[in-house]
């Protein structure tokens, strides 16, 4: 089977985009989907002349819906687009790892798509009230199913701090790593960017908390922050989404849509502990403790998350192959 990916997030910018789409890579060739061709995210304004050439030579579209698709915003609206025009090439056409929030133009195209899957009920039940005749499913965050080695050394005894979506928040955070003297690591360059000029707290940043500016960790690193920290506190989804996969205690602060908020909803988590801010470790202790006290349950739902994603893709698979069930 023959796909082309639209929206394709990694750009060498964000560890947590990248992630997902190396797992859709790995979870595509484990399925036998040959992903023939990427729409960068930056190139969605182009999409339909990208792929105009290539839609007789595929059989499937694939939207990753991540973090794009609210707020009909243009690069959305472009992207959605394609699943109708696909559609009427005789192309299957599947949204996934979507987040949906307030598309009064863009919901017109739902319909286009053969499968649906949101990555948090808040979308699903958004979608679901647009079009109730439409099969929404709930799959997880593609980043659940990245695969990790495990570290033999013991958790330090310090949390980790990492950067945000928003530029006040970015400043917050890393104030916060200065006062409290803690690790600091973006997960983003959006983070270098948004302090380029800040250079008494980049300064700061430098002498107390291991930060070296306009690096980035590669996603191995990373991976192995949050792995070997006693506790992250963050405003970005994929931090938390990695913290709850590696069973580090996480602390989050609001970012530019409910999609933290929905993400603890899922996992049974109490998202009204999740602030505009935070001034004190004390502060962060009430969603650390929570993630303590409900290790377990959340282990399962981190186990069945992985289950769900597989799941997912042969569902998928199942589009094209009519021996393979997709009910």
């Amino acid at each position: 089977m023959k796909a082309i990916l639209l929206n394709d997030t990694h750009s060498g910018r964000h560890i947590g985009c990248e992630l997902v789409i190396r797992n859709t890579h790995a979870l595509c060739r484990q399925h036998g989907i040959e992903i023939t061709h990427s729409v960068k995210t930056k190139e969605a304004h182009q999409a339909e002349a990208l792929i105009a050439s290539l839609l007789q030579e595929n059989d499937l579209v694939l939207l990753n819906g991540e973090g794009t698709l609210h707020d009909d915003k243009s690069r959305a609206l472009s992207l959605l687009k394609l699943a109708k025009i696909a559609k009427q090439a005789g192309l299957k056409t599947v949204l996934y790892n979507a987040l949906w929030s307030n598309n009064p133009i863009g919901q017109q195209y739902l319909p286009c798509f053969d499968l649906i899957f949101c990555r948090d009920s808040e979308s699903a039940n958004e979608i679901r009230k647009l079009h109730p005749t439409l099969d929404v499913q709930v799959v997880p965050d593609m980043i659940f199913a990245t695969q990790w080695d495990e570290l033999s050394r013991p958790r330090a005894s310090m949390a980790l701090v990492t950067d945000s979506v928003k530029k006040k928040h970015c400043y917050q955070l890393a104030k916060f790593a200065v006062r409290n003297r803690l690790p600091f690591a973006p997960m983003g360059t959006g983070f270098h960017e948004r302090v380029n000029s800040a250079y008494f707290l980049k300064w700061r940043l430098t002498r107390r908390c291991h930060y070296v500016h306009n690096q980035l960790d590669s996603a191995k690193s990373f991976i192995e922050k949050i792995q070997a920290s006693r506790s992250v506190i963050t405003g970005r989804f994929h931090t938390a989404c990695l913290a709850f996969l590696l069973q580090t205690p996480v602390c989050c602060i609001s970012s530019n849509t409910r999609k933290i908020e929905t993400l603890y909803s899922d996992f049974g988590l109490s998202s009204d502990l999740i602030g505009q801010s935070i001034s004190s470790l004390a502060e962060a202790d009430a969603q650390w403790q929570e993630q303590v006290l409900h290790r377990e349950r959340m282990n399962e739902k981190v186990f069945d998350a992985r289950s769900e994603i597989d799941r997912m893709f042969l569902l998928i698979c199942g589009l094209c192959d009519e021996t393979v069930p997709i009910a």
